[in-house]
Formats: C-alpha cells, sequence, structure tokens
C-alpha cells in the first residue's frame, strides 16, 4: 500500500496542518487496476502476483498524487532557506518566508513591545493621595455600640428554646398508616390444549436414475478429411524429416528463412518488490527534490526522529514536527 500523506508540519512555526484523509479507490479503479495486471501479465514474463500489483499500484499511486498536490497547496518552498513553510510565515511580495524577507511594518515591530520594556513606574511616597476629611470612615457612636453589646434577658432567651422544643414534638408524632385494600388473586385461566399436528402427506417415489450422459447435448460430428492420395516429392520429404529431427514445425510451404523470433524481454519476479519500495517513498522524494537540487546553495541533513531530509535551517520536522536543533 502506498504511504499516504495526511499530515504535516511548517518548518519555520511548526504548526500542524491536516491535509485530509484520502478517498478510497472506487470499485471502477480497482477494476482498471486489475485489468492493467492481466494485460501485463499476458505481454511480460513476470508472475501473476507481481503482474497484479503492479496494475493495483499505478491506481495508488494516483491517489498519492492528489495528497502530493493538496500538500504543495498548502506550503510554499523558500529557495533562499530550503524550507517549506505555511501561509502565515509567507511574504507573497517577495516570494520567500518571513524569515528571509520580512515583512515591512509587521515583522520589524513583532518585537517592539519587549525592547522597550521596563519596571513598572510607581509614584514616590510623598506624592501618595491622602484621603479627605469627607472620605474618611465614620466610627459608630458610643450608645450604639453599646446597645449592640448588651446582655440579652431571660425571655428573649426562653421563647427560642420553646420553639425548638414543640417543633421536636411534632416530628416525634407517629405517623398514621392507612390501610390499602389488597387485590385478590384471580383464578388462573384453564390452558388451552394444542391441536394434534395434521398427518404427513407420503412421499412421492423417486423415479428411476436416469444417466448423466444423457444429459449432454452433442453437436454436429465434423468428418475428418481423408489422407492425400498425392505422392509427396522426395525432396520435401527429405525437408520434413530434418525439421521433425530439430523439433520445428513447418508447413511445407514456401521458403525456409532464419528469421528472429518475437520474444518479450525478460524480467525476474523481484522487479516488482523493488517498484513498491521506490513507491512506498514517492510521496516525500517529491517534497525533497528541491532540497537535493539546491544542495550547492544550502546545506541539508536528516530528521533525527523520523530521518527525513530536511534544510539545515528548519526548525520543524515537516512530516513528524519534531524540533531540529539550529546549527550554530
Amino acid at each position: 500500500m502506498t504511504e499516504l500523506l495526511t499530515e504535516s508540519f511548517c518548518e519555520r512555526c511548526g504548526t500542524r496542518f491536516d491535509l485530509g484523509t484520502p478517498e478510497p479507490m472506487s470499485r471502477s479503479q480497482k477494476t482498471r487496476g486489475l485489468m492493467t495486471g492481466l494485460r501485463q501479465f499476458i505481454m511480460s514474463t513476470d508472475s501473476l502476483t507481481d503482474s497484479l500489483n503492479d496494475g493495483m499500484r499505478a491506481e495508488e499511486e494516483q491517489v498519492a498524487a492528489r495528497q502530493i498536490d493538496a500538500f504543495q497547496e498548502t506550503f510554499n518552498f523558500c529557495f533562499d532557506c530550503r524550507r517549506y513553510t505555511c501561509v502565515s510565515c509567507w511574504n507573497d511580495d517577495a516570494g520567500r518566508c518571513r524569515s528571509c524577507v520580512p515583512v515591512a511594518g509587521i515583522d520589524d515591530i513583532a518585537g517592539y513591545d519587549e525592547r522597550v520594556a521596563g519596571p513598572i513606574l510607581l509614584p514616590e511616597p510623598d506624592e501618595m493621595p491622602q484621603l479627605t476629611t469627607a472620605e474618611a470612615p465614620q466610627w459608630p457612636a458610643e450608645e450604639g455600640v453599646a446597645a449592640t453589646l448588651a446582655w440579652p434577658s431571660e425571655d428573649e432567651i426562653a421563647a427560642p428554646v420553646e420553639a425548638e422544643e414543640a417543633e421536636e414534638v411534632a416530628a416525634e408524632a407517629p405517623d398514621v398508616v392507612v390501610d390499602e385494600p389488597r387485590e385478590e388473586p384471580i383464578a388462573a385461566s384453564a390452558e388451552v390444549e394444542p391441536e394434534p399436528p395434521a398427518p404427513l402427506e407420503p412421499p412421492i417415489p423417486a423415479g428411476p436414475k436416469r444417466d448423466l450422459r444423457d444429459t449432454f447435448v452433442r453437436g454436429p460430428l465434423v468428418p475428418s478429411q481423408p489422407a492425400s492420395t498425392e505422392a509427396v516429392p522426395e525432396s520435401l520429404a527429405a525437408r520434413r524429416s530434418q525439421l521433425d529431427i530439430l523439433g520445428i514445425d513447418d508447413p511445407g510451404e514456401g521458403t525456409v528463412s532464419i528469421g528472429q523470433r518475437d520474444a518479450l524481454p525478460y524480467r525476474s519476479s523481484g522487479a516488482g518488490s523493488a517498484a513498491n519500495s521506490a513507491t512506498l517513498a514517492a510521496v516525500w522524494d517529491a517534497s525533497t527534490r528541491y532540497l537535493e537540487s539546491g544542495a550547492q546553495r544550502a546545506s541539508i541533513r536528516p530528521c533525527g526522529a523520523c530521518g527525513l531530509t530536511v534544510s539545515s535551517t528548519a526548525r520543524f520536522c515537516r512530516r513528524c514536527g519534531a524540533p531540529q536543533t539550529l546549527s550554530a
């Protein structure tokens, strides 16, 4: 099965993008792959299994090609730093990423707040505002404080105690139980006895067995051609005897000529496995084509997590999203 690309990461900001799950192969595509494999089996010396696998692999490569198109629509390749970046990290006017060509008015003031930020400025102690007389809190008068702190009388204490005792007596009163009428059991109705089954009809006696050969449909017999009574020349008889010794069939007409036999080129059965291994890496090899072609402009290196070829300036891997260590 060809490796399908379903997600990728921006090599500048590390954002994950979902490219969508491809639709499974339809019945018509599977049929077309089967017919392609059968045609290859007839026209070549490969085994039937290898031919069918090659035919189905051709249809799977079309599905993988659609996923590669979705990858190229989501990411842009920067020729300066050799990285695949998303739309947010791309400068459309310059045709480069925002690390190589910053966007004027956005990237140049991105760190302005951090550069000018300093300690919080507080007013001096002498400059602290003082509360005025109108805003100062008022303390309660002595008479109000004495009234609040007065000890309660005996009547005020006894009243809530009597109310609590009355509530406890009411709660302890037994509940009145109401006898509910009981339902008398109803006598079960008499069960209906099942009717006796109807007698089965006697089986139909089988007829005499018919010979299987009588069921065959025979066509008209082709009369055999009688052997030719014409005399065969001695030269033709000698020629046929020599060809019979060599194991060559000759109708006995025309002249004998030496020609090339139409033979198809031989391909070993191991060629299918080699094509399969090459197809599995077709998705990511297409994305590394620009990296290898421009290796003289920027160095490349493998990802430490998955081994995919990435640029030396890439911050994240586009296949597994693992952070990359930037070289000094």
